[in-house]
């Protein structure tokens, strides 16, 4: 029986097989983009479910200003983390996280790293990581000691076992390894390859501990015991916060509060100033899980209309079935095996489709590493989904073949009936809408990032080379850069050279606490981002000036200091001529303000323009900023390198365009906007599969109808244009159904921007135009075949 079975669903299914081949391609596109995005999306959701993560949380600070402004940071203060320890029991075990760079030499070599960080010995319980070499409980106890991942392990030191071995760090000091730990999956918002003993950050910076609540630098985690209530937590932190700050914050009519962010949230719900690293995107996750549900329902509604529009042809199988005996659910479950091997078919070339084609979209196909971290859970619910899915798409077209009426599916005549056709129509529909949304979002995402990207930034940001300095500091540092600084002036091709802390697109910035007037009441105070630089920062970068002669040669640092309008502005100054030479106060540091810089865009035009500062400090820099001529770029790249090998000799060259940089702020964007292109482009080919079933269904049901009006002297122009007609109608009637879809997740999308384009009309009518153009083309195929078709072929049984 089973065997009968198999064999009769394999020979149906043979016998057509243009009919097969048009629903499988269509199955594959779709389910190979649903299974892509659900696994990515899967995976993204993932992040941070180690043991125990329920319990980790992290804190979160939100300053609000006299004035309303609110501030929101994962900096808190040094001594949050071992106070909060201290006074609430529920607190099992913190740690304080403060990123540097390692430059770690052993032997001959130097090894750089740019993901290590100060951490405190809490760090393996708060977090729950193992060692794979050295005592968990002793690690990091001491000054001068530090453990690293085992891939780091590998690079340095080999097969060597690398605990109690000694290696230099920056040229400046021994530190001791004590530890090995396993390396970060790759689904975690943190990757370290070293973690050094806070002690020797406190070494360094010793005012942390005299004044320890009004330095936020470190992330601070909290593990909670069981049961611990965020909310309860937080409002006690409340009474600690006024308890070790409260008079200097009334004082300067500000408000501090902390917000307990559970880990497994962060990934993809914070973006906020102080982030380990950057995160994924909440927003988009939830779009692309939007349009794999879509893509995957056009595919199933696709087959449903396929399957149906074929139907009539199986008229006279079915009714010669039912003659025999064979009763309605036995017809059903004959037609279902046959879309549960269609979908099975479907399913196994889409994972190979999936397979061959993933080199050219990294941006979603997971590694096998990362497939192995998607829960279980997800992987059920997607055999899941396939299985319902299967069953729902299969269940119309068998339920509405298997109602065939005997007698009339022996004779033929069996034709669409009302409800059928409706439902096909609403099918359609259905597509048609969908691509609309996507192909809508596509145009908003297009415009808004165009907008973005041509919007005056300030400064030219593809003239400008950036070199990182060396990270060995010890006492020949100043001297190397100062000599590097002064060779790179002189390569041909260079018009200026500017050592600067921070770059254009950074968001960690160093903040300069509460500003103001050196004669102006401590109410008065406001905070403002600063950025260490040199005499010729404003030159090289190419800032207009509206006042002021600048910094020169004779400035003395952190004694002068130049402003953007914003800052000007929030202290007070009404003109820039109006802040030249009078003295703010900031960090319990005066300084006398010597420019005052027209606003330019330090961040993408997403973001708002914040006021900012521009300290002197010449020998604080972190980067080489060069000026060059566009067309002299590799040679000075290659001249930089050459020097950098004989002032740093054996340390890691290290440079980018400046445009490249302050573009990787886009990345999200950008990722958007590709996803939108191929994923509508994969909806709209599955629509025209979709769009085809239904005409081939029309032409099936209506050929007496055609064949009688060329009998009457229609002409093949006039039957066309009638079935023009009908389906422009779907088209419009898609179109008002997709309209407001559309604008809704638009704006919801764009609100994220402080600079955002206008939902004109033109955003909504070119997508209707082209998908009316694709529709009509496709009409166009169908219909001309059949309405060349000989009449008596249609008529001859009447």
């Amino acid at each position: 029986m089973v065997k009968s079975f198999f064999v009769t669903t394999f020979r149906n299914l043979l016998r057509r097989k243009t009919f097969v081949l048009i629903n499988v391609v269509g199955l594959i596109v779709g389910l190979s983009a649903f299974i892509t995005l659900f696994l990515f999306t899967s995976y993204e959701e993932s992040y941070d479910t180690f043991p125990g993560s329920e319990h980790v949380s992290r804190i979160k600070s939100i300053h609000v200003n006299e004035n309303g402004a609110e501030r929101e940071s994962v900096l808190s203060p040094f001594g949050a983390g071992p106070d909060i320890k201290d006074a609430f029991p529920e607190v099992e075990a913190y740690t304080r996280i403060i990123k540097t760079v390692a430059l770690i030499q052993y032997r001959n070599s130097w090894i750089k790293s740019e993901d290590a960080a100060y951490v405190d010995e809490g760090f393996f319980k708060v977090f729950s990581l193992p060692l794979l070499e050295g005592n968990v409980n002793l690690a990091l106890t001491q000054i001068n000691t530090m453990v690293i991942s085992a891939s780091f392990a590998k690079k340095i030191f080999g097969d060597e076992n690398p605990v109690g071995k000694q290696i230099n760090y920056k040229g400046r000091l021994l530190y001791e390894v004590t530890g090995v730990f396993p390396d970060f999956p790759n689904n975690s918002h943190m990757k370290f390859d070293a973690l050094l003993s806070m002690q020797n950050y406190v070494a360094v910076q010793p005012f942390m501990l005299s004044e320890p609540w009004s330095w936020y630098n470190p992330v601070t985690y909290l593990r909670l015991g069981p049961g611990v209530e965020h909310v309860s937590l937080e409002e006690k932190l409340e009474v600690l916060i006024d308890e070790k700050i409260g008079e200097d914050l009334r004082l300067a009519k500000d408000k501090l509060s902390f917000e307990l962010q559970p880990v497994r949230s962060i990934h993809l719900q914070s973006n906020y100033e102080g982030e380990l690293r950057k995160n994924g995107d909440g927003e988009l996750v939830r779009y692309l899980e939007y349009i794999a549900l879509a893509i995957f329902l056009l595919a199933l509604i696709n087959y449903a209309s396929l399957s149906s529009a074929k139907s009539i042809e199986r008229s006279r199988e079915i009714g010669i079935r039912k003659l025999l005996g064979s009763q309605r659910y036995q017809v059903i479950v004959q037609f279902m095996g046959e879309s549960f091997i269609m979908h099975l078919m479907a399913v196994s070339l889409a994972v190979l489709v999936i397979a061959v084609t993933q080199q050219y979209w990294p941006e979603y196909f997971l590694s096998s590493e990362q497939l192995l971290q998607v829960p279980a859970q997800k992987w059920l619910l997607l055999v899941l989904i396939f299985f319902g899915g299967t069953t729902a798409s299969g269940l119309y077209p068998a339920m509405t073949i298997s109602g065939y009426d005997v007698i009339k599916s022996l004779k033929g005549r069996v034709s669409g009936n009302k409800a059928g056709d409706a439902m096909r129509r609403v099918f359609v529909v259905i597509q048609f809408a969908t691509s609309l949304v996507l192909i809508i979002l596509i145009n908003v995402v297009v415009s808004q990032l165009q907008m973005m990207q041509e919007t005056p930034l300030g400064f030219d940001a593809s003239r400008l080379m950036i070199i990182r300095d060396s990270e060995v500091y010890d006492s020949l540092f100043e001297r190397n850069s100062a000599t590097y600084k002064r060779e790179l002036a002189r390569l041909p091709g260079v018009a200026q050279v500017a050592y600067v802390g921070m770059l254009p697109g950074d968001h960690n910035l160093f903040y300069a606490g509460n500003v103001r007037k050196q004669n102006a009441p401590v109410e008065s105070e406001v905070p403002i981002e600063c950025v260490m630089v040199d005499e010729a920062f404003d030159a090289t970068y190419g800032f207009q000036s509206l006042a002021g002669p600048g910094f020169s040669e004779q400035s003395v640092t952190w004694k002068e200091i130049i402003l953007n309008e914003s800052a000007m502005r929030t202290l007070g100054f009404n003109q820039p001529e109006d802040a030249i030479n009078e003295k703010i106060i900031f960090s319990k540091d005066t300084a006398r303000i010597v420019r005052i810089l027209k606003d330019f865009h330090f961040h993408a035009p997403r973001e708002p323009i914040k006021p900012l500062a521009f300290l002197f400090a010449p020998h604080m820099g972190y980067y080489f900023t060069l000026q060059v001529d566009p067309n002299n770029i590799p040679q000075v790249r290659k001249a930089a390198e050459d020097l950098y090998s004989g002032i740093y000799p054996g340390q890691p060259f290290s440079y980018k365009m400046l445009d490249e940089h302050f573009n990787m702020q886009y990345s999200t964007e950008k990722l958007f906007e590709r996803s939108l292109y191929f994923f509508s482009g994969l909806s709209v080919c599955i629509t025209c599969l979709g769009l085809l079933g239904m005409i081939a269904y029309a032409m099936q049901v209506r050929r007496k109808e055609i064949a009688i009006r060329k009998t009457l002297g229609s002409s093949s122009a006039g039957i066309l244009a009638k079935l023009w007609r009908e389906h422009l109608i779907t088209v419009l009637i898609s179109g008002v159904v997709a309209s407001p879809v559309a604008w809704y997740f638009s704006s919801q999308w764009l609100t994220s921007f402080t600079t955002r384009i206008a939902l004109g009309p033109q955003l909504f009518i070119w997508p209707l135009l082209i998908l009316l153009a694709t529709t009509l083309a496709t009409v166009s195929f169908q219909t001309i075949r059949a309405a060349q078709a000989n009449p008596i072929d249609a008529l001859k049984d009447e």
